[in-house]
């Protein structure tokens, strides 16, 4: 039977998203990218307040390493102009990142900057590749 978790080993606060990306089956930074957007529209308390009580109310993982089995969306470490963000995007989603990287610029005038915000987070939230 599967079980929802707090993750040990996939951490950035309290191991929330990464719980639940395992028991999802999807990565935990895509998640914690998905509640950080969420933030401004739910007016900027109750996102917060459902993750503390998740935190809470949700039981530690097991101490064993748990190998995840999706596929991981990091920042590439070979494929960068400012960041990597746009390299692993491409790599993620198997296009070419010059065409992630339009995307981009095209979303930050469309969005009226808030692509620029999501972007600095995910610089801080996605891991490198290996």
């Amino acid at each position: 039977m599967k079980r929802l978790y707090r993750c040990r080993w996939d951490r950035k606060i309290s191991g929330v998203c990464g719980g639940l990306g395992q028991y999802i089956n999807v990565d935990p930074s895509i998640l914690r990218l998905v509640t950080l957007i969420l933030i401004p529209f739910t007016g900027f308390i109750i996102i917060p307040i459902v993750y503390l009580i998740a935190s809470l109310v949700i039981p530690e993982g097991p101490k064993a390493y748990i190998q995840p089995k999706f596929k991981r969306l990091t920042k590439s470490s070979s494929d960068r102009i400012f960041s990597g963000i746009c390299g692993g995007i491409g790599k993620f989603l198997r296009v070419n990142s010059h065409i992630v990287r339009a995307a981009c610029v095209v979303g930050c005038f469309i969005s009226f900057g808030t692509l620029v915000l999501i972007y600095i987070a995910a610089i801080f939230i996605l891991p490198i590749e290996k």
